[in-house]
């Protein structure tokens, strides 16, 4: 197909692919960006989400409610 174009059909589609090339690379750029706010962001929140009181100055009563864990008796 590409032997049957003229040089002014593969300039355009080059042009045309050069321009595609362009606003993919911007696209890319953008998304990078995004995904290393979201990767802060979440590791943001792993931190907020395992803290409690032994390793914050978050007071006992911000830790929730948890059941001791249960023992078998020994008899």
């Amino acid at each position: 197909m590409i032997n049957y174009l003229t040089d002014v059909d593969k300039d355009f589609i080059i042009s045309e692919l050069v321009k595609r090339i362009d606003s993919m690379s911007a696209d890319l750029a953008l998304l990078k960006e995004e995904n290393t706010q979201l990767k802060t962001r979440v590791a943001e929140l792993e931190a907020q989400l395992n803290s409690n009181s032994t390793n914050s100055s978050k007071p006992p009563s911000s830790d929730g409610y948890q059941k001791k864990p249960v023992f078998p008796k020994e008899s």
